[in-house]
């Protein structure tokens, strides 16, 4: 297994350059053309004090489980890189999502828009993820002061950060703050975590009823943290606002489907990782920087800085495949549990994990969720009497509940093991 790993280490080291360019990216325009208030561009001070850039039914609840319960038995020795020559990984696309998003809507325009949503189709069916950039929405300086921010937070002492817990800091145990491995949800039995995180959401006054309330901001020790990193927090909500709408047209829905149903009250966590340097005597199927799962929403967007992601696309028959990072402004993003759903398993949610690295490891995680009450079942043109649904109806609140349960009933068996309990 080390050196399958330390061969595909150096395979994405002489293959980086291979991965696809960009699209040609169009002029610049507005986001208000589709009623989404726009991220006001302020100036705040970065992590060192200098100043910063431009920001801006019960047996389909088994067969829901048991779809990806060969993650522990999906690993394989056999990995390929998304960057590297291996057959096949020429498909992996980068879109161009800048497309999306201008205005007014010329003859131009709406072709590079219809080019860019087939492009969509093509990934998502094809392989439940891909590589993208939106610099229109979400600006180079705007990722990289969001990313001091996180470095300078994870640096903190330990007693520092405790002052920001997310079990103390948050009000009614919202979630948001700090949270160290040791209690990150186990999503494989018996395999160890070292992921540290920072979360946020939606910034709400405090209502017990809507599950809301607001982010826990530790500004008193990394300076202008919440300006920039909430800054960053409503760019990617405008991205995401407009991937719906995209994935609502290419699934031949109303352009509103999926929005009208993630509105401000959306599940749409941020988390702020961080992978700490592990020695690579310690890589092994047993210990790694988050275990293998899915995302339990809509799509997710992610930001890295380094490798340690693989993934499993729809047609590498449980094959592990390497997802180094591209240069910022480029990000990847994948499919989760609730689209999964909505379409009755015609788009498939994507398995990833994290392998631990001798390097650390920042990562900027952007969930994008449907509102608590929505329910996860198919849209009607996705079944039929020769093609029932075959999910369990839940929630998006409670699928996060019965999926992070699982989670922590793993963490706590864990725990009890190493005490001699069990």
């Amino acid at each position: 297994l080390l050196q399958g790993l330390a061969a595909g280490l150096r395979r994405v080291a002489r293959n980086h350059h291979l991965q696809h360019p960009a699209q040609g990216q169009a002029p610049p325009t507005s986001w208000r053309a589709l009623g989404v208030p726009s991220v006001p561009h302020r100036r705040c001070c970065w992590s060192d004090g200098s100043s910063g850039g431009t920001s801006g039914s019960a047996s389909q609840g088994s067969r829901d489980r048991s779809q990806h319960a060969g993650w522990a038995r999906r690993g394989s020795p056999h990995q390929r890189s998304m960057c590297s020559g291996a057959a096949g990984t020429s498909n992996y696309l980068h879109i161009d999502l800048n497309p999306l998003f201008k205005r007014p809507a010329t003859e131009s325009r709406i072709a590079q828009r219809r080019a860019t949503i087939e492009q969509l189709r093509l990934a998502c069916e094809r392989h439940g993820f891909f590589y993208a950039s939106a610099t229109d929405i979400v600006p180079l300086e705007l990722i990289r002061a969001t990313y001091e921010h996180s470095q300078a937070f994870h640096r903190l002492p330990r007693e520092v950060k405790q002052k920001y817990h997310h079990r103390t800091a948050s009000m009614q145990n919202l979630s948001r703050g700090w949270c160290p491995a040791e209690e990150e949800p186990m999503y494989e039995p018996g395999k160890k975590q070292t992921v540290d995180s920072f979360d946020l959401s939606c910034e709400h006054p405090w209502d017990r009823s809507k599950r809301q309330g607001p982010n826990v901001w530790p500004d008193d020790d990394v300076p202008c943290f919440r300006d920039d990193v909430y800054r960053f927090y409503q760019a990617t909500t405008q991205l995401a606002q407009g991937l719906f709408v995209a994935f609502s047209e290419m699934l031949g829905l109303p352009s509103d489907a999926l929005t009208r149903l993630s509105t401000d009250k959306a599940r749409s966590t941020m988390r702020l990782l961080y992978y700490p340097a592990n020695n690579m005597q310690q890589v092994d199927e047993m210990n790694l920087g988050i275990s293998a799962h899915t995302d339990f929403e809509a799509f997710t967007m992610m930001f890295q800085d380094a490798g340690g992601l693989q993934l499993q696309s729809s047609d590498s028959k449980e094959e592990w495949i390497d997802a180094p990072p591209e240069p910022f402004p480029k990000f990847t993003v994948i499919l989760g549990d609730a689209l999964e759903r909505f379409t009755n398993g015609k788009l498939r949610a994507t398995p990833h994990r994290v392998l631990c690295r001798p390097h650390p490891r920042f990562s900027l995680i952007r969930f994008n969720g449907m509102d608590g009450d929505v329910l996860l079942r198919p849209f009607p043109q996705f079944v039929s009497e020769a093609n029932p649904n075959k999910y369990e109806v839940r929630s998006q609140d409670e699928h996060l509940e019965a999926e992070l349960s699982l989670g922590y009933a793993n963490l706590e068996a864990m725990r009890e093991m190493e005490r001699g309990t069990i």
